[in-house]
C-alpha cells in the first residue's frame, strides 16, 4: 500500500478542492495526461499550495482513487446487506457500476482498470483484493440461502466478477459497443444471470438502458 499522508489532511478545505479538481480531470483525460499545473489551474491554487499537501501527482491520484473506491464499497456493502431480493441487489450494483463509468474517459479506464502495471493500477488491484474478501463472505451466505446456484463455486463467481474489467482493454470487442456502459451491462447480465437459480428471471433494465 502506498505511503499516503494522514487522512486528517482531508479535513482542510483546500485539500478537498484540489482532490475535486484532480478527480474531474483524471476522469476526463486519465492520470498520466494531467499535469500538476492543470490541477492547480482547475482548483484555482498555486503549485506551492499543492506541494504543501501532496508530495506529487501520484500521491494525489492514489488518494483520489482511495476515496472513490471506499465510497463505492460502502454503497455495495449497504446494497448486499439490505433486505432487498437478491436479484434487486444485483440490479442496483450493476446500475452503481454503470454510473461510475459515466463521464470516464477510455484513457482512464485503460490506465486504472486494465493496466495493472501502472502505479494507479497496482493500487486499485490492492483495493479490489480487499473488496473481494469482503464480498466473498456475503456471497457464501447468499449461496447457502439459495439466492445463488449451489453448483457453481463462489471462487469462480468472484473470479468472473473481478475480471469483467479486462474486456475494456479489448479494442476489437469495444468496437461492437456504442459506449462502455452498454458493454458493462451485457457483461453483468451474462455473469449475474448465470449464477441465479434456474427459476430466476433475466435482470430487468432501467428505463433508458439500451
Amino acid at each position: 500500500m502506498p505511503n499516503l499522508k494522514p487522512m486528517n489532511t482531508l479535513e482542510k478545505p483546500i485539500v478537498n478542492k484540489l482532490l475535486k479538481a484532480a478527480g474531474s480531470l483524471f476522469l476526463k483525460h486519465g492520470i498520466r495526461r494531467v499535469s500538476v499545473e492543470e490541477i492547480c489551474q482547475e482548483a484555482g491554487v498555486s503549485k506551492m499550495t499543492f506541494y504543501r499537501h501532496f508530495r506529487n501527482k501520484d500521491d494525489m491520484a492514489l488518494m483520489t482513487l482511495g476515496q472513490f473506491f471506499d465510497e463505492r464499497m460502502e454503497k455495495i456493502e449497504a446494497i448486499l446487506g439490505s433486505r432487498l431480493p437478491f436479484e434487486e441487489k444485483i440490479r442496483r450494483i450493476v446500475d452503481l457500476k454503470m454510473e461510475g463509468l459515466k463521464g470516464t474517459s477510455n484513457e482512464m479506464v485503460r490506465e486504472v482498470l486494465t493496466d495493472r502495471e501502472s502505479v494507479a493500477g497496482k493500487f486499485l488491484g490492492e483495493l479490489q483484493a480487499r473488496q473481494t474478501r469482503k464480498v466473498r463472505e456475503l456471497y457464501v451466505g447468499f449461496q447457502k440461502n439459495g439466492d445463488i446456484r449451489k453448483d457453481i463455486k463462489v471462487d469462480l463467481i468472484m473470479y468472473l466478477i473481478e475480471n469483467l474489467w479486462n474486456a475494456f482493454s479489448d479494442k476489437k470487442l469495444l468496437e461492437n459497443y456504442s459506449d462502455k456502459a452498454q458493454l458493462l451491462e451485457e457483461l453483468s447480465q451474462a455473469v449475474y444471470y448465470g449464477i441465479l437459480p434456474v427459476k430466476g428471471k433475466r435482470l430487468g433494465l432501467k428505463p433508458g438502458h439500451k
